[in-house]
């Protein structure tokens, strides 16, 4: 009888032990938001018409026509994108190419420079994140600014840099929304930037985690997903470079 017993518990810990890890698993699931980007309504409030390199570039240093060329991280079918932040992040992918620098650009809707700096570019090429300084005026509020990249083949500009360009727009959000987002973890922070149709701090944030966890495949698979629904899917798997 005292066997059976010991049977009985040693069954009945098993068990508890396995629903325990269900319950564990299901949750960890259950902490993973899924994050999409829904794009907001009325779309670009100017005319943002961006420019993009035409052909090869000169300094390429794979002639493969599946290596995509300059290509700016924004919304899909679209170069214009929204942020709530006053000092924004932007992230633009580059070929491998002999180039060694890039330079960075964002100006007002008249055309007036708001920061420039040149950028190191690595060899195997990647995608570039740039953070507008502290020091740098912040974005004004409900206006759109046009930023983009050119790369100096040869180490200088030249009329046919291969180039690439894109609008951001600078909102405040509710106080409701602001105040929920200072409650919430980074990955919950980035669904909700989503859903608001708030593209750059969207990616900027999973960028960062991506970063910081390289080896999380949760963190993996929102990147894949938001890359692959942008239609970015060919920059996946290039590393992110600071």
């Amino acid at each position: 009888m005292m066997r059976l017993n010991s049977v009985q518990r040693w069954v009945a810990r098993s068990i508890a032990i396995a629903l325990v890890s269900t319950s564990l698993v299901g949750s960890r699931t259950q902490a993973t938001p899924q994050v999409r980007f829904e794009p907001p309504e009325g779309g670009a409030p100017v005319e943002t018409k961006g420019g993009a390199s035409r052909g090869d570039i000169a300094c390429a240093t794979s002639t493969s026509r599946d290596t995509p060329q300059i290509v700016l991280v924004t919304p899909a079918n679209s170069n214009y994108g929204l942020t709530t932040s006053e000092h924004p992040t932007f992230l633009m992918y580059v070929p491998p190419s002999s180039a060694q620098k890039a330079f960075f650009s964002i100006k007002n809707a008249k055309g007036q420079v708001h920061y420039r700096q040149l950028l190191t570019v690595p060899q195997q090429g990647g995608i570039l994140r740039l953070t507008l300084p502290k020091s740098v005026p912040s974005l004004a509020a409900n206006q759109s600014y046009e930023w983009g990249i050119v790369l100096m083949c040869g180490g200088r500009l030249r009329p046919d840099s291969p180039f690439a360009s894109g609008w951001i727009q600078r909102i405040q959000l509710a106080n409701k929304v602001s105040t929920n987002l200072k409650k919430q973890s980074a990955m919950d922070q980035a669904a909700t930037y989503g859903a608001s149709g708030i593209w750059y701090d969207m990616i900027s944030t999973i960028a960062d985690l991506k970063q910081q966890q390289p080896q999380d495949p949760a963190i993996s698979q929102t990147w894949r997903q938001i890359l692959d629904a942008a239609g970015l899917t060919k920059i996946t798997p290039a590393p992110i470079v600071n």
